[in-house]
C-alpha cells in the first residue's frame, strides 16, 4: 500500500463502529420501525409514524412537553414516542429501548473518541462526534418519560431532573472538549444541544423552527462535515 493510501485509508474499527452505529441512529431508525405500520394501517398511518419520530428526533423538549402536560400519565410513553394516545405495549418499549440505546450508544462511543484525542488530532477526523452528541436530549427525554409513566414522580421533579441532566451534560462536554483542543470546536455543539433538549421555543415560539432547521442540518450535514478536507486534497494529487 503506497504511503498516499495509507493516510487516506487510516480509519480504525471504533470508527467504523461509530460511523455505522450513527448512521443508523440518525438516518434508518426513523423510517424503518415504523415499517409495520405501513403494512398493518396503511400508508397514511405510516406518514404519520415517521413524520413524528422527525419530529421528536429534531425537538424532543417540544414533543415531551406535548406528551406529557395535560396527558393521562399512563399515555406518556405513547405519546413521546408515536404520537398516540394510549397505554404502551411491552414492543412499544422494546422498541422505544432500541431507539435509545443506539442512540446512548453511539453518542458514547463517538464521546469517547473525541476525548481521547488531543490538540494536534485532526478534528475533521472525529466530528462524528460532534455530530451525534447533540442528539442525546432525545433518550434524555425518553428515559424520564418511561420511568415517569410508571410511577407518581410529581411533574416538576421530572421536569427539573431531565433538563439538569442535560444541562449538565452540555456543560461538561464543552469543558472536556475546550481543555483538550483549546479552541471553540465546542460553540456549535453546545449551542446544538441546548436548543434541542431546553424549552426555548416556549419563551420565543419562533425558536422552535430554528432548532428543527440547526437539528437537521446537524443530521444530514453531519458526513459532509465529518468528510476529512485532507483526503479530497490528497486523492487530486493521485495520478
Amino acid at each position: 500500500m503506497s504511503s498516499n493510501n495509507q493516510q487516506i485509508c487510516d480509519a480504525k474499527p471504533l470508527d467504523w463502529a461509530l460511523f455505522t452505529l450513527t448512521i443508523v441512529s440518525t438516518h434508518v431508525t426513523w423510517w424503518a420501525l415504523p415499517l409495520p405500520t405501513l403494512f398493518r394501517w396503511g400508508f397514511q398511518s405510516y406518514l404519520h409514524d415517521v413524520a413524528w419520530e422527525c419530529l421528536r428526533l429534531q425537538v424532543p423538549s417540544y414533543i415531551a412537553s406535548t406528551a406529557c402536560f395535560g396527558q393521562p400519565r399512563e399515555n406518556w410513553e405513547c405519546n413521546y414516542y408515536a404520537g398516540v394516545h394510549r397505554p404502551a405495549t411491552r414492543i412499544d418499549t422494546a422498541k422505544a429501548f432500541v431507539k435509545d440505546s443506539l442512540i446512548v450508544v453511539s453518542t458514547a462511543l463517538a464521546l469517547y473518541r473525541l476525548c481521547s484525542g488531543d490538540q494536534n488530532q485532526d478534528l475533521s477526523g472525529i466530528n462524528s462526534a460532534l455530530w451525534m452528541y447533540p442528539s442525546l436530549p432525545v433518550a434524555v427525554y425518553g428515559l424520564f418519560i418511561v420511568i415517569a409513566s410508571r410511577t407518581q414522580v410529581k411533574m416538576w421533579i421530572i421536569v427539573s431532573s431531565a433538563l439538569g441532566l442535560i444541562i449538565a451534560i452540555a456543560v461538561a462536554m464543552a469543558l472536556v472538549i475546550a481543555f483538550t483542543y483549546g479552541h471553540g470546536i465546542w460553540i456549535p455543539c453546545t449551542v446544538l444541544i441546548l436548543m434541542m433538549g431546553l424549552p426555548v421555543w416556549a419563551v420565543a415560539p419562533k425558536l422552535l423552527v430554528i432548532a428543527v432547521f440547526l437539528a437537521t442540518m446537524s443530521r444530514f450535514g453531519g458526513p459532509i462535515v465529518g468528510a476529512k478536507p485532507g483526503v479530497v486534497q490528497e486523492m487530486e494529487e493521485i495520478p
